[in-house]
């Protein structure tokens, strides 16, 4: 008999858009290190690779400063706008009850550039020092000083490995959170009150308000996925507090409900770059390790489906 072939789904992927992607000179330089040649000597080699990450690095602090010009280009736009209308948001436009009025006079890209450009400056002075003192020998010790390089600063190893921590420090704890499921539950139990546990809800489901009523056990699960509580309390094998829990799920559940209501407005998820598609899914809970741009793309539509 013949088979039927079973139509593939195929997810919706609009034009790359430029209110939902920020300009490609953001992002770090391509990295690209000569091979080593078979008639040419390891130390002049080595050399030659510490000039091509010498001159990667000074590309990327070029691009931190030019990505701060433009930054402060739409924060000055932003608060002019915001001016004119003080008190509310741009009506009928979806998110508007997240956003504030500044959030709303800007693009997804510019607000993700404004908060990037941000960080990247305070790492800058740190990071400039390093690249004075080290030289051609940085590339060597950055891969365990990531906290203080700028985003078009790291190299790919670096990022890389940074991700691998993540994901298998998340795959520990869900380990750790199945054997202590029954003790967290009991901890937040009244005795003799026969009080039923919560539903464990989806990260993009809870609202802020939503977040002081969580039990511990849910709290820890979120906080788990959305990597929102310091490694330190692993290292002591402590679980944390839920005031600790709360102040870091509602921080990272305000900037993803703005993101999220960002990127509804300004196009939808389809038209993010594979780049965006990445950090989305990164910042989201989901792997990305040896994933297809098709996996990444799958994950953010299961999130905005259940939104």
């Amino acid at each position: 008999p013949t088979k039927t072939a079973q139509p593939s789904t195929i997810l919706p992927h609009t034009q790359w858009n430029p209110k939902l992607n920020p300009p490609s000179e953001t992002y770090a330089p391509p990295l690209e290190v000569p091979a080593r040649r078979p008639d040419q000597s390891y130390a002049s080699w080595l050399w030659g690779a510490g000039r091509t990450y010498i001159q990667f690095y000074k590309t990327g602090i070029k691009r931190v400063r030019s990505t701060a010009k433009l930054a402060k280009t739409w924060r000055t736009a932003m608060k002019e706008a915001s001016a004119k209308s003080p008190s509310t948001s741009p009506s009928g436009q979806e998110g508007s009850s997240i956003l504030s009025p500044r959030e709303s006079a800007i693009t997804r890209a510019q607000w993700q550039v404004i908060l990037r450009s941000r960080k990247d400056m305070l790492r800058l002075p740190v990071f400039g020092i390093l690249l004075l003192v080290m030289g051609e020998w940085l590339p060597f010790l950055v891969i365990w000083l990531t906290p203080v390089v700028p985003e078009s600063c790291r190299i790919p190893a670096q990022v890389e490995r940074e991700q691998t921590k993540k994901e298998t420090r998340r795959r520990e704890r869900e380990r750790r959170l199945a054997l202590d499921a029954h003790r967290l539950l009991a901890r937040d139990r009244k005795v003799g009150t026969g009080q039923a546990a919560q539903a464990i809800p989806s990260p993009q489901a809870v609202q802020l308000d939503d977040v002081k009523r969580l039990d511990l056990l849910s709290l820890l699960t979120l906080s788990t996925k959305l990597d929102t509580h310091s490694k330190f309390w692993d290292f002591l094998f402590i679980t944390p507090p839920k005031g600790v829990l709360r102040w870091g799920l509602q921080r990272q559940l305000s900037y993803l409900h703005k993101d999220d209501a960002l990127i509804q407005r300004d196009g939808g998820w389809q038209g993010l770059g594979k780049e965006e598609v990445q950090r989305a899914c990164v910042e989201r809970g989901f792997d990305v390790l040896g994933k297809s741009e098709g996996d990444m793309r799958k994950a953010l539509a299961g999130w905005y489906a259940r939104k």
